[in-house]
């Protein structure tokens, strides 16, 4: 009959042999990771006499993975956990009243995480050796979000800048080789022309200058008002006076009507592109 341990009924001495367990059951965590870790790396070229005759050991008894399932009844993952803790926090230290579980989620925060101060969703603030498994994953989850976000930004950053250093490019090398201006014929304006040069001659020639570009179509406009006023001050008064034409001959009235038909074509063409301006933008005619 076995025997039956005895507990204590003093509180002080129960206090201390729960601390000294706990220390005990950290302290093991540690030490289960430090020989797993050995048994892995174990290498069987290895100069250390010692050591190849560990790996020759665990070959013998199957493997890694069947030494494990077999001889220690870890899985894989498990034995990965213990590793992780042992390489990451070194010896137990302040964590050795923490279980695996606790330890393996602090192991695998960044090393600079690991002492910070972090506020729950519950308003608490702690440190990581504080905490719960589901406040660590919590604490985690938090910081995974985080470093997306600023990835995130970091990336856009960095499409902004290639945006502009492509834009600022593009604009340098157009200022270089400036782009050709491209006049688009219009069948219609190219007869009215014919028309107007039947009639007035040359246009082309001594009694205009050809516009090129916008800025002279803008510079234009103020001389086309004020020579459309002239025009209009000097001969509007011929529209009263119809009984005045009622005897012209027909020289004279052949020169009022070809006139006024090619003024009528250059009101219709002004028209049409102002129209087409609105609608479209900006067209160019080449004559």
């Amino acid at each position: 009959m076995s025997e039956v341990l005895t507990l204590s009924s003093d509180l002080p001495t129960m206090t201390a042999e729960i601390n000294a367990y706990k220390r005990v059951a950290g302290e093991a965590i540690f030490e289960i990771g430090r020989r797993l870790k050995s048994v892995r790396d174990a290498k069987l070229d290895s100069t250390d006499r010692e050591v190849r005759k560990l790996a020759q050991q665990r070959e013998e008894a199957g493997g890694w993975i069947r030494w494990l399932e077999e001889h220690v009844d870890f899985d894989r993952s498990h034995a990965h956990r213990f590793i992780t803790v042992f390489d990451e926090m070194g010896d137990v230290g302040t964590y050795q009243r923490l279980g695996l579980r606790a330890l393996y989620e602090i192991a695998t925060l960044p090393p600079d995480e690991r002492t910070r101060e972090y506020t729950l969703k519950s308003g608490v603030t702690k440190g990581p050796d504080e905490m719960t498994v589901r406040e660590l994953r919590e604490v985690k989850a938090a910081l995974k979000a985080e470093r997306k976000a600023r990835e995130l930004a970091e990336a856009r950053a960095e499409k902004a800048e290639d945006d502009y250093e492509t834009v600022r490019d593009t604009l340098e090398s157009v200022a270089g080789h400036p782009a050709k201006t491209e006049y688009v014929a219009d069948p219609d304006m190219s007869d009215r022309l014919k028309r107007y040069e039947t009639r007035f001659g040359d246009i082309d020639g001594v009694v205009t200058e050809r516009i090129t570009n916008h800025t002279e179509v803008d510079g234009a406009a103020a001389h086309f008002a004020d020579d459309v006023q002239t025009l209009l001050l000097n001969y509007a008064h011929l529209t009263v006076y119809r009984a005045n034409f009622v005897n012209i001959s027909d020289a004279s009235r052949e020169e009022y009507e070809t006139t006024i038909a090619a003024l009528g074509d250059f009101v219709h063409g002004m028209r049409k592109i102002l129209d087409d301006v609105s609608e479209r933008g900006p067209v160019i005619f080449e004559m």
